[in-house]
């Protein structure tokens, strides 16, 4: 079995969101922010990092080191049978939707085709940190 669906949302969303024990969470807060998500998740992955696509002062970019926890995360979920991913960000746009849309290229799962708010600079280092570990898209059956 393989993750076979990605959900991205708003961090209010999974926060009242029963939970589903074959499914994992990747939680994306912003700098000094927190989610109290109801217990019962497989597993859940808690980054801090703010939506933005350059270094500005006081803010966290994301980093190279965090797109390996998350292709980490990712995998190790594939390899534990977790039936899908919810990926929440504070208003479930931008940063949550550039790691679903990389999750979902990877495991040929579905994606809004013209869906375009994604955070550009999540997605590009993900690809790229991927490109360097060398994780790669399942093979079609």
């Amino acid at each position: 079995m393989s993750i076979k669906h990605v959900i991205f949302t708003s961090q209010k969303a999974a926060e009242a969101k029963a939970s589903w024990s074959d499914w994992a969470v990747i939680s994306i807060n912003s700098t000094g922010t927190s989610t109290q998500l109801q217990k019962g998740w497989r597993d859940v992955l808690s980054l801090e990092f703010d939506d933005i696509v350059e270094h500005e002062e006081s803010s966290k970019l994301f980093t190279e080191g965090q797109a390996r926890q998350i292709i980490e995360f990712v995998m190790r979920c594939n390899a534990s049978e977790v039936e899908g991913l919810i990926i929440h960000c504070n208003a479930g746009v931008c940063r949550s939707a550039a790691v679903a849309k990389w999750v979902a290229e990877k495991y040929g799962l579905g994606f809004p085709r013209d869906y375009e708010k994604h955070n550009m600079h999540v997605y590009r280092v993900l690809n790229d940190e991927n490109r360097l570990i060398g994780f790669y898209k399942k093979p079609a059956n």
